[in-house]
């Protein structure tokens, strides 16, 4: 039996409170919500899309500055889409939710024509 000293080396999770620079537009964290660095997300205050007193979707800036899985810059997330889109994919995604509103809007036009001749 030798009478050196062994070691081990064993992961530990260590738990600790971690300060972090805050941008002026965060609106604060969950406290239960980061339970490692990298799940530490800002978030600004929502804004709200409804129809007939419904909300459809939210949208409103974010940032996951240690993120490992997704950008650490600052983005819009889309709870329509369940992303986070950067300014020109918020702008083509727009433009893409007025094609489709024009599309909407014949279709409404298109239904005004078949009432008005009986539903014919």
């Amino acid at each position: 039996m030798s009478t050196t000293p062994r070691t081990a080396t064993v992961e530990v999770l260590v738990v600790k409170a971690l300060q972090v620079d805050e941008p002026d537009w965060c609106v604060g964290h969950d406290e239960d919500g980061a339970h490692y660095k990298a799940d530490i997300l800002h978030q600004g205050p929502n804004v709200t899309l409804t129809y007939g007193g419904r909300p459809v979707s939210a949208a409103g800036l974010v940032q996951a500055p240690f993120s490992q899985m997704s950008s650490t810059e600052p983005g819009i997330s889309l709870s329509l889409l369940g992303q986070t889109l950067g300014p020109d994919e918020v702008r083509a995604f727009a433009d893409a939710l007025t094609d489709h509103a024009r599309q909407l809007h014949a279709l409404a036009d298109e239904l005004a024509v078949l009432l008005a001749r009986g539903g014919q």
